[in-house]
């Protein structure tokens, strides 16, 4: 639906009763018995006159009282409808400025939509493409980000360039965004290792010997094997 027929549906305008000339009908019916009185007297010399003189004959018919009530009705509505159109001519401009102020906003609510629209389509593709390596990867960028604007940080500080109230606020909100990014790295990067670890790999065999550290600490010189005490007989 366009603008203007919004704008249409919603003023609901109705023009059907502005403008009538062509149905106008008088109220009363003809009285045939007042216009006849008029020639009662008249002999026929003078009929046949009078048919000779369209002039008069109208002007007899305008002084019926039929006739007079007919004009003045017609009169009251004429200007009934000149008012009526001054009216409506003087309101153009605001029902037109508010059909373009519609129009405007109808089209800004479609530019408005259509974004949003896409948007979330482009935030449902990078939601369904974007895998748990990804976020650990961005976690463990933000967190080094934060570090190293904690060490400019206090580099500023030592250097004079700043109190110890505005490093102290500054400091302590980017060592905590840091440390809370850090768990959220480590906690990202143990469910990964998890969902590894428990996926067995093809040809693996099931039997398989649990891992034996090798020792920590290196043997010095070949194992001897142990002896019994040395017992005198």
């Amino acid at each position: 639906m366009t603008c203007s027929a919004i704008f249409i549906s919603k003023t609901q305008v109705n023009y059907t009763t502005m403008y009538r000339p062509n149905y106008w009908q008088p109220k009363d019916t003809l009285d045939y018995s007042e216009g006849l009185s008029l020639f009662k007297h008249l002999n026929s010399d003078e009929l046949k006159e009078m048919l000779n003189d369209e002039d008069k004959i109208e002007e007899m018919l305008k002084d019926l009282e039929m006739v007079k009530k007919w004009e003045n009705e017609k009169e009251m509505l004429l200007a009934s409808n000149k008012s009526l159109a001054e009216f409506n001519l003087a309101e153009e401009p605001r029902l037109t400025e508010g059909r373009e102020r519609l129009c405007g906003l109808h089209s800004e609510a479609k530019s408005l939509l259509e974004e949003l629209e896409s948007k979330q389509s482009n935030l449902d593709s990078l939601s369904g493409n974007q895998s748990l390596e990804t976020l650990l990867a961005l976690l463990q960028t933000s967190t080094a980000e934060s570090e190293e604007e904690s060490e400019e940080l206090a580099e500023k500080f030592l250097g004079g360039d700043m109190d110890i109230d505005e490093f102290l606020e500054l400091y302590l909100k980017l060592r905590s965004a840091m440390h809370l990014r850090r768990v959220k790295a480590d906690k990202l990067k143990y469910i990964i290792t998890s969902r590894t670890s428990t996926t067995p790999s093809a040809g693996v065999q099931k039997n398989w010997l649990p891992y034996v550290p090798y020792p920590v600490n290196p043997v010095q010189g070949p194992m001897a094997t142990p002896y019994p005490p040395y017992i005198n007989y």
